[in-house]
Parts: structure tokens; C-alpha cells; sequence
């Protein structure tokens, strides 16, 4: 767990309160957003929309471990994962996208949750 990375995502998170949801439709403004400092693997995001993982570096056994606790998201919460991938059929594959990062280009990886 990375303390800096979590502060400069809430960094990001009021320049996106101040600059961008004024702008967006009313519908959009009551979304909430939000980033969680801890263990993924000991939270409950049963009820999230979309999870992004930026999983480069995960290891197999915790790449299996964050699919396992994806399988409680409700039907048509999207996943989306840098580099990585999916095995299980709960999860639909929609795209595979290359975005520039600061360290050069990374694949994201976007699912559905089917069932």
C-alpha cells in the first residue's frame, strides 16, 4: 500500500470535484467516487460499478485473488486492468486499449460482469 500514490489520487479526486462534475449532466453529479487506502482483498466492493486495478506487477496467485473477490460485483459492473487479464467466464471481455502512461505506453484490459 502505497501512501503517496493514495494522497496524490485524492489530490486528483478535488481537482475532478472542482473542474469536471459542475459540468456534468445532473444525473452524473450524484455519482460518488471515491479511492480506498488499504488491503483490496479485505474490502467489500460488492456494490461497486467499476473496479480499476492498475495491475502490472501483480503476481498470479494475486491476480486470481482480486478475480475471486470480483465475483461479487453485481451483473454489469465493469473492470478494467492494466496489463493483465481475466480468466473466468463471470467476466465479459469488451476491449483491450493501449494509454499512455509516464513510464511509456500499458494495455487496459475492460470486463463486464456477466453472471
Amino acid at each position: 500500500m502505497l501512501e503517496d500514490l493514495y494522497l496524490e489520487s485524492k489530490k486528483i479526486l478535488s481537482r475532478y470535484e472542482e473542474a469536471i462534475r459542475p459540468i456534468l449532466p445532473d444525473a452524473k453529479k450524484q455519482q460518488t467516487l471515491d479511492f480506498l487506502h488499504g488491503d483490496f482483498l479485505e474490502q467489500d466492493f460488492s456494490s461497486a460499478d467499476m473496479i480499476f486495478a492498475h495491475s502490472t506487477c501483480f503476481h498470479d496467485e494475486l491476480m486470481t485473488a482480486l478475480e475471486r473477490r470480483c465475483m461479487s460485483l453485481k451483473k454489469g459492473a465493469k473492470v478494467l486492468l492494466v496489463t493483465k487479464t481475466f480468466q473466468s467466464a463471470f467476466f465479459k471481455f469488451l476491449k483491450m486499449e493501449e494509454y499512455p502512461m509516464t513510464w511509456g505506453k500499458a494495455t487496459v484490459n475492460f470486463y463486464e460482469k456477466v453472471e
